[in-house]
């Protein structure tokens, strides 16, 4: 089971992402959880209170807290996160490598490549759950 947080200050962006994750992880049998943040405050509130999530998709431009400065605040709390940056804008790849990123994916959203991120990580995530 992975546990997967969205972090998208657009609904439309929102609802494509989550519905392309549960399609991904019923075709590939991988039984997923997903939820979702309209802002990077709220989501950082919900690790702090405890919860962990194995990825977490991260919009760089959000209302208040950038997506950028949200990864910053969830290494501090977990080194091994996986975070995949789902932007429209290429120019904050050398800015967002400080966070370590897992993936970075250029809106609009690509079928094949966010499957090949999601594919990519969960194998990792799942193959580190078996030892």
């Amino acid at each position: 089971m992975l546990d997967i947080a969205i972090c998208e200050d657009d609904r439309y962006q929102q609802g494509e992402l989550e519905e392309k994750l549960y399609a991904m992880g019923k075709r590939l049998g991988i039984c997923l959880e997903v939820y979702v943040y309209e802002r990077g405050e709220s989501l950082l509130a919900e690790i702090q209170r405890g919860t962990q999530y194995d990825m977490v998709y991260l919009d760089i431009e959000l209302g208040g807290m950038s997506g950028i400065s949200l990864a910053e605040e969830l290494r501090k709390k977990d080194r091994t996160l996986q975070i995949v940056y789902v932007t429209q804008y290429e120019g904050y790849i050398k800015k967002s490598i400080n966070t370590m990123p897992s993936g970075y994916i250029v809106k609009p959203i690509r079928e094949d490549e966010l499957e090949a991120v999601f594919r990519r990580v969960s194998s990792w995530i799942l193959e580190k759950d078996d030892y």
